[in-house]
């Protein structure tokens, strides 16, 4: 009963704020170009947020409104512009209603008030918004929910050539909606305040989602990044540099980061509320992952990466909707690819001792793959709305 009292409520809100968003365009016609952004709809330090600050610096004249949930640590960042809109309120009903172009980095992003209702009922189909797709990261492999028709964008952005060719011949979409202007983000990789920090960013894992505690600390993932976290060898090599370390597991695995410990004073368990993956980004001077398209980010920079895979066959065999595409770790890689705790210490100590500087073989396959390289991926982005608005 509490359901369908629920789902009442929220239908009669949608259709509301549709007649109200008709009266506010009839008597005020330039809300008849307004558009909203958003990331996951609880965040704000992602493509959806640069783009945003882009647009209130060069563009304030056009009306733009960043969703974001009330109770964010990031809600602040948002509310000081006075272009908040607080997620699932009634009057970010009003505003998706009023909107005439969706902006945001995830299919169905915190620009739907309530999306799995705006799915389930099929209440897109009522509405002929614009929808820009500025992705979360770079697309790497095959994802089918991303394949056209199952979802058609007005403009799919992407950030690589590579990236932009294969999601051309792949994905299937008309002719002009993939567009490589580069990530809004990455304007913002130019400035480097680097600390003397190593950074280890793992990605998540479907079969880890939904798990309770106890069985998340009987997994090979905790295990593996656990070990390694309390290794004395790595206390040695970070006390012999004077480097800090800090890990920062993927938004869907900070549920349980408290999980992680680390009797060794130079690493850093980093959680989502106090730390900024950009900002995380541009202070280290190496980067440890697995499959977190991050490293693109961190590659951008020039700067060096090892990819630690302990479990890449049962990643590549059972991870989500997972199917390889165009890159391959071993010959387009940007760094080491290693597969236990013993390689990757030696690979750490090998950049250590280079002093963390790229080896020219990655510097050549990084220049390849993103021969688009300014800070002017924001502008591009905008020039492309501008056109399909």
């Amino acid at each position: 009963m509490k359901r369908i009292i629920r789902t009442c409520r929220y239908l009669i809100e949608f259709f509301t704020a549709y007649i109200i968003a008709e009266l506010i365009k009839l008597f005020n016609p330039k809300y008849c170009n307004f558009w909203l952004i958003s990331e996951r709809g609880d965040d704000a330090r992602d493509n959806g947020y640069y783009f945003f600050k882009y647009m209130m610096r060069a563009h304030p004249e056009q009306p733009i409104w960043y969703v974001i949930k009330r109770n964010s640590s990031d809600a602040i960042k948002i509310k000081e512009t006075g272009r908040f809109v607080a997620y699932g309120s009634f009057r970010h009903f009003v505003y998706f209603a009023l909107t005439n172009c969706r902006i945001s980095t995830h299919a169905w992003g915190g620009d739907i008030p309530i999306a799995d209702y705006y799915k389930k009922f099929g209440l897109y189909k009522l509405s002929k918004k614009k929808f820009v797709f500025l992705q979360h990261g770079i697309t790497k492999d095959l994802l089918i929910g991303l394949l056209y028709p199952n979802f058609y964008p007005d403009i799919f952005i992407c950030g690589a050539q590579p990236e932009f060719e294969y999601i051309c011949r792949e994905y299937k979409h008309p002719q002009g909606v993939v567009q490589y202007t580069g990530m809004a983000r990455f304007d913002n990789l130019y400035i480097h305040k680097e600390k003397s920090q190593i950074l280890i960013m793992p990605t998540f894992r479907k079969w880890l989602q939904g798990i309770g505690k106890e069985k998340f600390l009987e997994s090979d993932y905790f295990e593996k990044w656990n070990v390694l976290l309390n290794s004395p060898e790595l206390e040695r090599i970070l006390e012999q540099a004077n480097v800090q370390l800090v890990f920062y597991p993927h938004y869907e695995i900070q549920k349980y980061v408290k999980c992680f410990e680390s009797k060794i004073s130079r690493v850093v368990i980093a959680d989502f509320s106090h730390y900024d993956v950009q900002q995380l980004l541009i202070e280290a001077q190496l980067l440890i992952t697995d499959f977190s398209s991050v490293f693109f980010d961190f590659a951008y920079m020039e700067k060096p990466v090892i990819y630690y895979q302990f479990d890449r066959e049962r990643y590549i065999s059972e991870h989500y909707d997972y199917t390889k595409g165009y890159f391959d770790y071993d010959t387009m890689g940007f760094g080491e690819v290693v597969s236990d705790k013993e390689e990757l210490l030696t690979a750490i100590k090998h950049v250590l001792r280079q002093e963390f500087v790229l080896e020219d073989k990655y510097k050549t396959r990084i220049r390849t793959f993103f021969p688009l390289k300014d800070d002017k991926n924001c502008q591009r982005i905008y020039n492309a709305i501008s056109k399909i608005v």
